[in-house]
């Protein structure tokens, strides 16, 4: 058994997401909710350092629950930018920069996952939320309250993929990894 620690996070601004993958297989899967502050540039950052805050300790204590030896040995699998979202672009691009440097500064790495890998890794390919949830209960029997879940639920299965951890149930699942392992060496 390895001693890796596998988080995936959905970085949703109004509902982040977090999954701990432990060494022993198990997952844990918390959500982080936020509401805006106010408008003002303060207010914001407030917002998006309340919920960035809230949520990397969590993961870190999580973390370091799971460690087997004295160094914490874990990986970040974040979901990327959606090109195609909905909302504010700049409050989105304000709190992406934001959690991911908290994220490098806390665990050293990030490792990025576009969404439409993430659907490939889960669904063979392109797919609708609700196909994606019905995918993930379907092969791993667990089941959330929100997409945000499942999203980190499916970053923290892939990224034990990648990290050879877990066996891919097929060959979609290891063209994803493979796709997530040679972008993370560019």
């Amino acid at each position: 058994m390895s001693d890796t620690v596998i988080i995936g996070i959905d970085p949703s601004l109004t509902g982040l997401a977090v999954a701990v993958r432990a060494p022993d297989g198990s997952i844990e899967v918390e959500r982080f909710t936020s509401k805006p502050l106010g408008k003002s540039v303060t207010a914001r950052l407030a917002r998006y350092a309340g919920l960035i805050e809230r949520a990397t300790e969590r993961a870190m204590i999580l973390a370091l629950e799971h460690r087997t030896g004295e160094v914490l040995n874990a990986t970040v699998y974040m979901e990327g930018y959606s090109y195609n979202s909905k909302g504010s672009v700049i409050a989105t691009a304000e709190f992406g920069g934001l959690l991911r440097r908290t994220l490098v500064d806390e665990f050293g790495s990030v490792t990025e996952v576009a969404p439409a890998t993430l659907k490939q890794f889960v669904c063979k390919g392109k797919a609708s939320k609700t196909m994606v949830i019905g995918e993930i209960v379907k092969r791993y029997g667990v089941t959330f309250a929100t997409d945000d879940e499942y999203d980190a639920y499916a970053l923290a299965r892939l990224g034990a993929v990648v990290e050879g951890l877990d066996r891919p149930a097929n060959g979609k699942q290891a063209a994803a990894a493979e796709k997530v392992r040679k972008s993370r060496e560019t």
